[in-house]
Parts: C-alpha cells; sequence; structure tokens
C-alpha cells in the first residue's frame, strides 16, 4: 500500500520521533509540516532529533529548537547530532559497490576513506604533479596507467623506507577499463598494501566513461555496512553522546498498550533497553554490529523468534524482520520518506 510514515503511525497508534536536518529556516519550516501531517492522521509527536548539525553552530542550534520546539508544542529535543567528517566519507568498498567493481589489491583495506580524491586522465608531460606524494589520497584512472600505478607504488615504498614500516600512504585507486591491469601490476598493488578496485568500463550508466564514473562518485552518500565496524562504532559513540536516550524512554510502550510477559521478559526494563547476549553465538535473524543482542519485540510485547534486534547503541535498538516500531516509536528522518536505519 502507498502508505506514509503518519497514516502507519496513525493506524498503529504510535508515537513518532522525527530525524530532522539540523539546520534553521528551512528545517524548521519540515518540521511544521511533517508535525502537520501527523496530527491530519492521529499521531502524536514525541520529540525531535536534529541531524548532521554544523558543529561552530552546535549550541545555537540546540539552544534555538529546544526553547521553540517547547514554547510551540510542547515537544522535546531529545538530541543533536552533530555533523561529523569522519563518518560521512564514502570508503573505498562503497564506491566499489556503487559502480559494481571488484576488488583486486589489499581488500583487507576496504573500509579505509580518504582525504582527497583525484582524477587523472592528463598525461606526465602535461602535468608532473600527477605523480606527487599524497597522504590519504583516492586515485581514480584508466587500468592502462601503469605510470600513475607505479609512481603510487614508488611513493609507497619511500615512505615506508623513511619511517622504517611505521608509517602507510593511506592511498586508494580505482582503475576503470575494459580490462583489468597485468598480473605484475596487481601482484605489486597486493605487495604495496594499495586497496585497488577495478570497474568495468560500460557496464552500466555509472560506468560508460571517465566522466560518467567520477559523477557518480561525487554524487555518492555512503551508507554504513555492518562490516564497518569502526564506522559503525564511531557512528554509536556519537548517538549515545548526543541523544538523550532517557528521555527517550519515557514513551508508552507499544503505543501505550502493554502485553502479558513484558515485565518479566524484560525485567520491568524500558523496551528501548538492550538485553546484551552473553553467547558468543549470532542468534537466527540476528545481524551483528557491535554487540550482539537476544530476544525480540513484538507488537504484543511478547518474544517471536524471527525478530531479533539490532543493536545501535546502547539503549536503542530496532527489530530487523517484521518491521514492529520499537517501543511504540516510529523514528522517521522525513515523514515523506525513509525511516531511521
Amino acid at each position: 500500500a502507498n502508505l506514509n510514515n503518519a497514516q502507519v503511525a496513525g493506524a498503529l497508534g504510535l508515537e513518532v520521533v522525527i530525524i530532522a536536518p539540523g539546520g534553521l529556516g528551512v528545517s524548521f519550516d519540515q518540521l511544521a509540516l511533517n508535525k502537520a501531517l501527523l496530527e491530519k492522521h492521529g499521531a502524536r509527536l514525541r520529540g525531535v532529533i536534529l541531524n548532521k548539525v554544523e558543529p561552530d553552530k552546535y549550541d545555537m542550534v540546540k539552544d534555538y529548537y529546544g526553547r521553540q520546539l517547547q514554547a510551540l508544542w510542547g515537544t522535546p529535543l531529545l538530541g543533536c547530532v552533530p555533523y561529523q567528517d569522519v563518518i560521512s566519507r564514502p570508503s573505498l568498498n562503497g564506491f566499489k559497490n556503487l559502480l559494481s567493481g571488484e576488488f583486486i589489491a589489499a581488500e583487507e583495506h576496504a573500509f579505509r576513506t580518504f582525504d582527497s580524491t583525484r582524477l587523472i586522465v592528463s598525461s606526465g608531460e602535461e602535468d608532473r604533479t600527477i605523480y606527487n606524494k599524497v597522504q590519504g589520497q583516492l586515485v581514480i584512472t584508466l587500468a592502462t596507467r601503469d605510470d600513475v600505478v607505479e609512481s603510487m607504488l614508488r611513493n609507497q615504498r619511500q615512505v615506508e623506507e623513511e619511517s622504517k614500516g611505521t608509517q602507510d600512504l593511506r592511498q586508494g585507486l580505482v582503475l576503470v577499463g575494459h580490462n583489468p591491469p597485468a598480473r605484475s601490476i596487481v601482484d605489486a598493488l597486493r605487495e604495496g598494501g594499495i586497496p585497488t578496485v577495478f570497474v568495468k568500463k560500460g557496464e552500466s550508466e555509472e560506468t560508460t566513461g571517465m566522466f560518467e564514473v567520477m559523477k557518480a562518485m561525487t554524487a555518492f552518500t555512503q551508507k554504513h555496512d555492518h562490516d564497518d565496524e569502526d564506522r559503525l562504532n564511531e557512528t554509536m559513540d556519537l548517538i549515545e553522546r548526543n541523544i538523550d536516550f532517557e528521555l527517550l524512554s519515557k514513551a508508552p510502550p507499544f503505543g501505550g498498550q502493554m502485553g502479558s510477559g513484558w515485565e518479566s521478559w524484560y525485567g520491568g526494563e524500558s523496551p528501548l533497553r538492550c538485553l546484551e547476549s552473553t553467547a558468543p553465538q549470532q542468534h537466527r535473524g540476528c545481524r551483528r554490529a557491535g554487540q550482539l543482542t537476544r530476544g525480540a519485540w513484538a507488537g504484543d510485547g511478547g518474544r517471536t523468534a524471527g525478530d531479533q534486534v539490532q543493536r545501535l547503541g546502547r539503549g536503542f535498538a530496532r527489530p530487523l524482520g517484521s518491521g514492529a516500531p520499537v517501543g511504540g516509536l516510529l523514528c522517521s528522518e522525513s515523514l515523506l520518506a525513509r525511516g531511521w536505519r
């Protein structure tokens, strides 16, 4: 059915937490429109979380929204999550998936991120800077450009020798072409520890040419990958520091209805509390993200085998599989778009 989140929340009798962009002006206008949509469908706004707030405006935004939300709607500001470049940066693995490529070297560094990106199509005679030694740079070039690859390997060896193996240039490479580079080049990249993705030219609309590849990469927004543990841990720490989970957990569980067995299973704790498993194995239907969890939240407050939960930070979890909301809350980045993932 073509239902938006406000209609779903109203039909299920759930309260809603809106996750909104952390700016002024337009962001507040969006909140007002979303609140009106909630009221139209009989759902109540439980609170607001601001996401990607500019660090230099953090205190001002938090103060302004905290006062305005209470004054206008009696709604609490549950948290302000500051923008973190290290979390937002795309990883090489993200680009690989975007371009339907494959790792041909150093896949152990698949989740490496970069300080800068350079597209190289000019020759070394035209621009000698393409051979410069640059820390944390991702290079995109043709699979036939052995000169560029050799310069990256040479720079990496020089840094390792000068630091006696304690430093790494943290480079990355995306090679585009009809055929992958020669075996000797691939072996050298593996030995040099430079993570490299090969993208077959013309396999998709994004790979018809170097311009299309770069355009797709520039527009790409990194999503969380459950195997990217460093990014997940950074995100969970950021959320834990900046969202008031005590205030969030005061919402009535399951839209104000508490099913039988709830208190005995959760020990009287809010269902937003994540019960961490001491068992080393992964339960059926549960994806690992930090600590494993046990139990499930079902609409009647009982336990169901398929609805395991994923930990997104201490005290916050969401069900996987059934799509049942957690603790009677429907978290929505935009009531007209997708929910919190």
